[in-house]
């Protein structure tokens, strides 16, 4: 009769041949561990190469990107409104957008708020922040009010400078979005304040929540369900390049076919894209290996980049447009302006009026070396699990095999709760610094327990320069890779 395969599994696993290559494997786990490292760090940098990464496709037809005639055209609104703008205080400025959204005919609606700033972070007289949001609805004409998009445009961009231009663009494209009949969902002009708490104010409210430490009062005008949004930042109307921003909370991105439509149609009209990273037409393979790892940088901390990424913490897909470079004519650079983008915009809004349901073909988890080329999960995800491999291998060696050492014994002894935190950190490179990979591989797990125990938790949320940041949502990325090296997984969701 036949053995059962638990039997035969059984029988294997105390069979001479297994032992000896079982303790073989033990007594070699630090060499083993270091080839593992060696070839996860090869496969992460071949990631780049053309034969590994992919060109950029769309997943989802109904989008019809680019087959629309795109015909904005009104530089003298652009210009008219920006003029208008410029040097007026926020109360000033609501009040000329108030004017323009009504002139226009759109629903306008307003909502104050006001934040508690923690005390350790407040400068200023009073710890609360206070300010204004202003929004105008376009109902669609061909539609019920079921579905909406979302054009928002802040007051300053995320460098504080202000953002004339963004709003002036804003308004011009929601005059000549007025007099077009095919909108199957409401557009919503969102203009924001005080950064990321004006988006976050005006987004509970939305949606009925509360985020503690922010008190908003109720929106009187409302749409459906939010499909998608576009953030638009411009410092001028001349700028060199449009950077896409796509990083969110503990480094949510959304659908990568939004991020294709957008860099498609700007490339259409002529705008230069980019991730992070130097604009390039034909990027040689360093240039991709460095906007890798530039936008693995920018997702790693796990804070939101922009004020679409607020959005993205309730999966709706959202991306920041930056204009990027200086004001003025480059040697050898062909300076932009806010028209082709504007024409790039209603493509985009366009492309997404024709969704019938939500993005969900293409993927969500992706490295992105260049606008035209991505990594997705099946490729990056093996380098990853190879710098796993090695604390695998540690930690399966038997209790005898621990000597008084091993970073599990020695670390653990010299640290306590108690320790101030210079103590814990000349403990940890006293234990780790010059230790052999897998056990320095294991002290940075301790030393990210001690970033986090030591990391301001006083407050539900932190207030640095106007942007938030969520304790409860945002958490230290390196822990998902506990003992790696920095290594960009673009996703960690913060349940």
């Amino acid at each position: 009769h036949k053995l059962p395969r638990a039997m035969k599994l059984a029988s294997y696993l105390e069979s001479k041949h297994f032992r000896t290559a079982a303790g073989l494997l033990i007594k070699r786990t630090r060499i083993i561990g270091f080839f593992l490292y060696v070839l996860a760090t090869v496969g992460f940098f071949i990631l780049p190469r053309e034969d590994i990464s992919r060109s950029s496709y769309f997943d989802e037809n109904a989008l019809m990107t680019g087959l629309a005639t795109r015909q904005f055209d009104d530089a003298v609104t652009v210009n008219r409104v920006a003029m208008a703008l410029r040097d007026l205080d926020q109360s000033e400025a609501i009040s000329v957008i108030d004017k323009e959204l009504s002139k226009i005919g759109l629903e306008v609606y307003q909502q104050n708020f006001s934040a508690l700033l923690p005390i350790a972070l407040v400068q200023q007289s009073t710890p609360t922040i206070s300010g204004r949001n202003i929004y105008g609805i376009l109902r669609a004409p061909r539609a019920s009010t079921t579905e909406a998009l979302i054009l928002s445009a802040p007051f300053h961009t995320r460098d504080g400078t202000s953002n004339v231009y963004g709003i002036a663009t804003m308004l011009s494209l929601a005059n000549y979005f007025k007099t077009k009949n095919y909108w199957a969902k409401d557009l919503v002009f969102l203009f924001t304040s005080e950064g990321e708490l004006g988006t976050e104010a005006w987004m509970d409210a939305y949606l009925g929540q509360q985020m503690p430490g922010i008190v908003a009062s109720s929106l009187q005008g409302h749409s459906g369900s939010i499909q998608a949004v576009f953030n638009l930042e411009l410092e001028s109307p001349l700028f060199d390049y449009a950077e896409i921003v796509v990083g969110g909370t503990n480094g949510i991105l959304p659908n990568l076919d939004m991020v294709n439509v957008v860099a498609h149609l700007c490339l259409v009209e002529g705008i230069q894209t980019t991730f992070h990273s130097p604009w390039s037409s034909r990027p040689t393979y360093q240039q991709s290996l460095m906007g890798m790892l530039l936008f693995g940088a920018h997702l790693a901390p796990g804070l939101p980049t922009g004020n679409h990424a607020l959005f993205l913490r309730h999966r709706i897909d959202a991306v920041t447009i930056r204009g990027v470079g200086k004001t003025q004519q480059r040697r050898g650079t062909e300076t932009q302006n806010v028209i082709p983008l504007g024409r790039a915009m209603e493509g985009i809004v366009r492309s997404f009026n024709n969704l019938l349901e939500t993005l969900h073909h293409s993927l969500y988890f992706y490295l992105l070396p260049s606008s035209w080329r991505f990594v997705s999960i099946a490729f990056y995800t093996p380098p990853f699990g190879l710098f796993l491999l090695p604390l695998v291998l540690e930690i399966s060696k038997p209790p005898n095999l621990l000597n008084s050492q091993s970073l599990f014994f020695h670390f653990t002894s010299t640290i306590s709760l108690s320790h101030p935190p210079f103590s814990l950190v000349k403990n940890f490179f006293r234990t780790s610094i010059f230790a052999p990979l897998p056990r320095q591989a294991c002290s940075s797990t301790y030393s990210n327990h001690i970033a986090t125990l030591f990391s301001p938790k006083t407050s539900p949320h932190l207030h640095h320069h106007h942007h938030l940041l969520y304790h409860h949502h945002t958490c230290l990325f390196s822990q998902t890779s506990p003992h790696t090296p920095p290594l960009p997984l673009p996703h960690l969701h913060h349940h």
